[in-house]
């Protein structure tokens, strides 16, 4: 519990009954090292405008912020790594399955400045399965033509299909995702976030020099850290 509350989830196994349970325990909507706080909706926001399942007292997600929850997991997957072709079929159930305010989706998604990731998200399972997005959603939140078309070319290059097989190589993994970010602060404050949002979601204690050399870990794991 403790490692999920800093982490914003964790990974452990039950035991009951003789059978071994895989517990997966979130508390942050996407939890990806590329997503900083604000890019993200909170815990507190999600769980006041969840709705009860019928005939149940358990909550879900509403259907815009689902959509948006999806769409944000897909992008820290980078659209093609594990678990690949499968990603994009989330989107695709929830703009199916439930009705959809594409003008809360957009509001949304600028708010927390994600508009490129999310385009992504939205215009590829359109196109793989033809999955109802209106084009005028694609148009308010589509990067410019030249970034588009470079990003396009990139996941042309190594496709959501067969996820196992190595996508990016380390110095393109980190050209891509800085690709996918809107404007030059916005990829500053993905390296260097807040000093509020290091202590809180980080863990930092300590004064000036704890907080400096947090940001030094924060700086080597962006760069660093591969996930082909």
């Amino acid at each position: 519990m403790e490692e999920g509350l800093a982490e914003g989830g964790t990974d452990y196994a039950l035991s009951a009954g003789g059978e071994t349970y895989a517990i997966d325990l979130q508390w942050r909507a996407v939890s990806g090292r590329w997503l900083r706080a604000d890019q993200e909706p909170s815990a507190d926001e999600l769980i006041a405008r969840s709705i009860v399942m019928p005939g149940t007292v358990a909550r879900m997600l509403a259907p815009v912020d689902n959509l948006v929850q999806v769409a944000l997991h897909t992008a820290k997957h980078s659209y093609c790594r594990p678990p690949g072709f499968r990603l994009h079929l989330d989107v695709d159930r929830v703009v199916h399955g439930t009705e959809i305010d594409w003008d809360a989706v957009v509001e949304m998604v600028r708010r927390l400045g994600v508009d490129t990731g999310v385009f992504l998200s939205l215009s590829v399972p359109r196109g793989l399965f033809g999955t109802p997005v209106p084009d005028r959603v694609l148009r308010e939140l589509a990067p410019a033509p030249a970034r588009r078309a470079m990003l396009y070319s990139w996941l042309r290059s190594v496709s959501v299909f067969e996820p196992e097989h190595p996508k990016f190589s380390r110095a393109t993994q980190l050209a891509f995702h800085l690709a996918l970010a809107d404007g030059p602060g916005s990829v500053w404050r993905t390296f260097f976030p807040p000093a509020a949002e290091m202590r809180d979601r980080h863990g930092v204690s300590g004064g000036r020099g704890a907080l400096m050399l947090s940001y030094g870990r924060r700086l080597a794991d962006v760069v660093l850290r591969y996930q082909h």
